[in-house]
């Protein structure tokens, strides 16, 4: 499990691809401000000839104000159910909450700042070890990397703890809650100790009641979209090399490298015989931080920014951390698995038919 100090960083609030929250139609009814894309109704009037309300941009791509049943219609897609349950959650939490909870700076997590974080628990001597991270990304279901699922060491996932800060402390600025692994899914082509389609499923043993503590990341769903900013890793690993967990959640800034640069620190190997494989995987990293052993099935995620600014924080998962070489002893990116990828196989466990 080879994946990574997590240092310094500032948040950049940018534009996701998910939903944009509420809007209003010209019709005066609400809608969902949603990429054009998803938005059956408005494409039609684009092939009319009429353009639709226009209500943001997002990487390059013009947001429009949609009626959710149109965006339904869209549901043959890959991540078209993603794309639906991430506006519809960001719209209910705008009618839900009047205050800006979160702040930003420094090395530590602040209160409410991922509320999607997970951290994975293993039983070893009737004691729980946190050994990995995830991200839940609907009521009943979190994401992480397959080979968290199960570990030589610590034995197979049984716990999953939501809305914490802290593991080691009880902090006003938390609310844990502990749940049981009702079941995993791995990802069929997951083959260890192959380094590919490192990305599984762990489904919880009861709903998660969405609070500013603990409530769902959205999902980056177009593979031909690099975040070109504003990346964020998170998690409780080692604080470097051999070192010692975190007790408090780390956040770090990385940025993108691209998959020619990648390919060069990580040629073919037995664990990567094609090497970097740039449809299904994601490269990043700093010269001074990186992510370290025990982060693994962190998200890799950047966080949406609103017109309206008095809702809790919410996060695109773009990556799930896989591995990386020595952390802090290495100038070699972290790989992170591709989630717009997995779509399919995403949504036909979380949303099926």
């Amino acid at each position: 499990m080879n994946t990574w100090p997590i240092l310094v960083l500032v948040i950049l609030q940018v534009i996701s691809i998910c939903g944009q929250g509420i809007c209003t139609l010209p019709s005066g009814n609400e809608g969902i401000c949603t990429p054009i894309k998803q938005c059956l109704s408005a494409l039609a009037l684009l092939k009319a000839g009429t353009k639709a309300k226009v209500c943001g941009e997002a990487d390059g791509l013009p947001l429009v104000c949609c009626d959710q049943r149109s965006i339904q219609l869209t549901e043959q897609q890959a991540g078209a159910k993603a794309e639906k349950y991430c506006s519809q959650f960001v719209n209910y939490l705008a009618k839900k909450y009047d205050n800006a909870y979160a702040a930003y700076g420094g090395k530590r997590s602040l209160a409410f700042e991922f509320p999607h974080m997970a951290a994975l628990g293993f039983k070893v001597d009737d004691k729980i070890v946190w050994g990995c991270g995830g991200s839940l990304i609907s009521d009943k279901f979190v994401l992480t990397a397959a080979h968290c699922i199960a570990n030589k060491n610590l034995g197979e996932v049984k716990q999953v703890r939501l809305g914490d800060l802290n593991l080691a402390l009880d902090t006003d600025n938390a609310r844990p809650e502990d749940f049981q692994v009702a079941n995993v899914y791995r990802h069929p082509d997951y083959k260890s100790p192959s380094r590919y389609n490192d990305i599984a499923l762990i489904k919880l043993n009861r709903s998660v009641d969405s609070t500013i503590y603990a409530h769902m990341a959205c999902l980056n769903t177009d593979p031909n979209v690099n975040p070109d900013g504003g990346l964020i890793a998170t998690g409780w690993g080692l604080l470097k090399f051999a070192g010692e967990p975190a007790d408090h959640l780390q956040k770090l800034e990385l940025n993108l490298v691209n998959f020619e640069e990648c390919n060069k620190h990580y040629p073919p190997e037995r664990k990567l015989d094609k090497g970097i494989l740039d449809d299904s995987q994601l490269c990043a990293g700093h010269p001074s931080r990186d992510t370290c052993e025990g982060d693994s099935g962190g998200p890799l995620q950047r966080f949406i920014h609103f017109d309206r600014t008095s809702i809790p924080r919410v996060h695109t998962v773009y990556g799930v951390t896989s591995f990386g070489k020595a952390c802090g002893l290495s100038s070699s990116p972290g790989v992170y698995t591709r989630v717009s990828k997995y779509m399919d196989w995403i949504e036909s466990i979380v949303w099926p038919n």
